[in-house]
């Protein structure tokens, strides 16, 4: 091969480097990019998760389904003639709260025995 054929192969060489590497980069951005994408929709999903798991412990959700019992459970009372239905509605708004303040406990409990037997 005579000098100018090794210039101009070395050039076509160079060349396709040059165009390989252009692509593969162009490549490894989107690639980047798509991940990128993914860990920011991870990111809002686990904010959105946090923000619920703090809505269902919040001590203001607790309120709101003792006082939404204790207006339905006084409303039933009313309706079906029962006497003492703003007394006797305590009860199941109690038990609720009761619930709450128990079940915490028994989670506890049984995560560690799921977790024990996994």
């Amino acid at each position: 091969m005579d000098n100018h054929s090794k210039l101009v192969f070395g050039g076509v060489k160079l060349l396709f480097f040059a165009v390989f590497s252009i692509i593969f980069s162009m490549e490894l951005e989107d690639r980047t990019a798509l991940l990128e994408a993914e860990v920011e929709k991870i990111k809002q999903r686990n904010q959105k998760v946090e923000a619920d798991k703090a809505w269902e412990t919040s001590n203001a959700r607790k309120f709101l389904v003792v006082l939404l019992t204790y207006l339905t459970v006084v409303i039933f009372m009313f309706v079906s003639k029962i006497p003492s239905p703003w007394l006797n509605a305590i009860v199941p708004a109690a038990a609720f709260v009761v619930s709450t303040l128990t079940l915490p406990f028994v989670k506890k409990i049984w995560i560690k025995k799921f977790l024990r037997r996994n």
